[in-house]
């Protein structure tokens, strides 16, 4: 978990200094002695105390799972080097664990080796096509996965058509969320937001100027923005993330790769929509009551 700081300065004139930090979802208020900061305070500690409950259970459920699916798949493949398609259409995390090993016994760290894999993926190639419908998609019934896999496909051209999937993903929301395209620019946070590859196929996919923020836990500094308004330490939703929000670069569109990528793209969605009908749910067909199953047997 990392961390969000901000500092905030009072209007008026003054010289009111606040301060609210993030860190893994915790807010924390430095203001002037004041009864209403001392609500504010006892407000976000108690936030804070619920948080970090909640984040604790589900810290112990998410690690002893996935530690008992790694013990798992080791027993059943009887070797730890081993890799198959299934691990890597699992999420990021999972995407991990697929190279797990091979980023422990060279010392690498397993999303530094994804994104070295990736980089060294011909993004001129025929490449697979990945769907990262993982917990939902565009019908009921989605599921994520590979897609025009060829024996001559490597590790590395699987990660980077995960990387180009989850890109596309995202485009085919902003083009019902925003059809008309009145926005150019956008803030990327978040895993992909680490990688400079991962980033740069967003800003081509998208065709947007994407500005990486400087958080990477940008969920907890959401948390601490709300909070510092549910203080009265600022007005809004503007002057607070004005105040608290910062970025580090940003990145433009490549035309050239622009091009391969909106291509890819449409491939992407031809593959999206032939497989609706095989995602689909099965019907199941109405059942009929034993008494008049009985008198359609009987005449």
């Amino acid at each position: 978990m990392g961390f969000g700081a901000a500092t905030a300065l009072g209007s008026a004139g003054t010289a009111r200094h606040s301060t609210l930090r993030a860190r893994g979802g915790a807010a924390e208020c430095n203001a002037p002695s004041t009864s209403a900061s001392a609500e504010a305070q006892a407000f976000i500690d108690s936030v804070n105390l619920g948080y970090e409950r909640v984040h604790r259970d589900f810290e112990a459920q998410f690690w002893g799972t996935k530690m008992a699916l790694s013990e798992e798949h080791r027993a059943l493949s009887g070797d730890r080097a081993s890799y198959s398609v299934g691990e890597l259409t699992a999420t990021k995390g999972r995407m991990e664990d697929f190279l797990a090993d091979e980023a422990k016994a060279t010392g690498e760290d397993p999303f530094a080796l994804c994104n070295r894999l990736a980089a060294g993926s011909d993004p001129e190639s025929d490449l697979p096509v990945f769907h990262p419908f993982l917990y939902a998609g565009p019908v009921p019934g989605a599921r994520g996965g590979f897609s025009a896999m060829g024996a001559w496909h490597s590790r590395g051209d699987m990660v980077r058509a995960l990387y180009e999937g989850v890109a596309f993903g995202h485009r085919a929301h902003f083009e019902i969320l925003d059809p008309d395209r009145a926005f150019r620019t956008a803030t990327l946070s978040g895993g992909a937001a680490k990688s400079q590859l991962w980033a740069q196929i967003f800003a081509d996919t998208l065709g947007m100027t994407l500005r990486l923020s400087d958080c990477l836990e940008t969920g907890a500094r959401g948390a601490a923005i709300a909070a510092a308004i549910g203080a009265g330490l600022f007005d809004g939703f503007d002057a607070a993330t004005g105040a608290m929000a910062r970025h580090t670069e940003e990145i433009t569109p490549d035309p050239a790769a622009q091009a391969q990528l909106d291509a890819r793209y449409r491939r992407w969605c031809a593959y999206r929509d032939a497989l609706g009908a095989a995602w689909a749910p099965p019907q199941v067909l109405a059942f009929e009551p034993r008494e008049t199953q009985e008198r359609t047997s009987h005449g």
